[in-house]
């Protein structure tokens, strides 16, 4: 019975060697690369498969490949069979050196001697080297994540990033690598292990698209109640956007005006045409409440002599002040007016008075009350 076939086996290129034989009256073309029998790397996976079989077989042949890892003295030793038009070996890193054989038979053939039979030694090679990363396009002042994916034992890693910090790095895994300025940079990696080494620079990998151009502000507020305060965007762009608006009297892109009655935390948020953003944080402290002295101290001098309402952005609709007997010693609805300690034309002992106060808060119109204590000095 005459034999045809054809057989070629795929790694990283294509050798085709043709055979010639025959089974089951129909033609076997099997795909094998010859070329590269002597020599396949651990670490990598070949490809066999029938491209053709024609109409005499039958429909339901089998095709079998059956991998020996040894022939000792003629006796042939089976590990696995696979079924299949294609199958893949791989040959993993750890794989040991060494002579695998491969049978491959067809089913409906009765003739036990017929098939393609041929050594196949694993071996080990240079490492091949290549790697990605997370996002290759990202805005000035940004980090990016590279990822080693070469193939085969490595035991040496060299990197080199153009415009990026850190510039180089030794190893499998380097950290994140920032960039400031704006453009294209290239990535380069090298490895090497005891059988070889390989290269591969990557041209224009990192593109760096300008962001918000940064502008010197004050981020930090510390004001009365009812007061307003403007708050400045930190940079440049072309959308603004501000958070929370709870509080705002004016908005204007680069511009919040906001009146908090509590301490309030803000950002601003700016973004450019081509999508890059930056982050603005503020912080209002608010004085709330009234402001007075704990204590004062009457005798003269012209330092704390009188005890009154610092604020100047309240209506002040009653202030009185009590002594620890609970009588009345003072009483205004004036808030340029204080206490000077004098009751009924008497100085009054020294000692703590409660105070308690009925006011509006000028530009929001909320009325409040307060009340606390006053040590009187003497």
């Amino acid at each position: 019975m005459k034999i045809l076939g054809k057989y070629c086996l795929l790694l990283v290129f294509f050798v085709c060697v043709r055979y010639g034989y025959t089974q089951c009256d129909g033609t076997l073309l099997i795909y094998h690369d010859d070329s590269l029998l002597a020599n396949v790397c651990k670490g990598s996976c070949q490809k066999e498969f029938i491209v053709n079989r024609e109409d005499d077989y039958p429909a339901n042949a089998v095709f079998s490949w059956t991998i020996y890892d040894s022939i000792v003295s003629g006796v042939e030793y089976p590990t696995r069979t696979l079924y299949g038009d294609t199958i893949y070996l791989c040959y993993p890193e750890n794989f040991p050196t060494m002579v695998i054989f491969l049978l491959i038979k067809v089913s409906c053939d009765p003739n036990p001697n017929h098939g393609y039979f041929t050594p196949i030694s694993i071996t080990d090679c240079p490492p091949t080297a290549n790697f990605t990363v997370n996002r290759p396009t990202i805005c000035a002042n940004q980090s990016v994540t590279f990822t080693d994916s070469s193939k085969r034992l490595v035991n040496n890693w060299q990197w080199t990033f153009e415009g990026g910090t850190p510039a180089t790095y030794n190893g499998q895994h380097p950290p994140p690598v920032f960039y400031s300025d704006t453009g294209y940079y290239y990535v380069q990696l090298t490895v090497s292990s005891p059988y070889g080494s390989d290269n591969v620079v990557k041209a224009n990998y990192i593109h760096v698209l300008p962001g918000p151009q940064p502008v010197a502000v004050q981020n930090e507020f510390q004001i009365k109640e009812g007061d307003e305060v403007t708050l400045t965007a930190c940079a440049r762009g072309s959308a603004y956007q501000w958070q929370p608006l709870a509080a705002m009297i004016q908005n204007e892109d680069t511009l919040l005006i906001v009146q908090p009655d509590n301490t309030q935390n803000y950002s601003c948020t700016v973004a450019t045409a081509n999508g890059c953003t930056t982050m603005c944080s503020y912080e209002v402290k608010v004085q709330s409440g009234l402001l007075l002295p704990s204590g004062f101290s009457p005798n003269g001098d012209g330092v704390n002599d009188i005890f009154h309402i610092l604020n100047t952005n309240i209506t002040l609709k009653n202030f009185e002040i009590y002594n620890r007997w609970g009588e009345l010693v003072f009483k205004t609805s004036d808030i340029q007016t204080g206490w000077d300690g004098i009751y009924k034309r008497v100085e009054q002992d020294a000692g703590v008075y409660v105070w308690y106060a009925d006011y509006i808060v000028t530009k929001s119109g909320k009325r409040k009350s307060a009340k606390g204590n006053v040590t009187l000095l003497r």
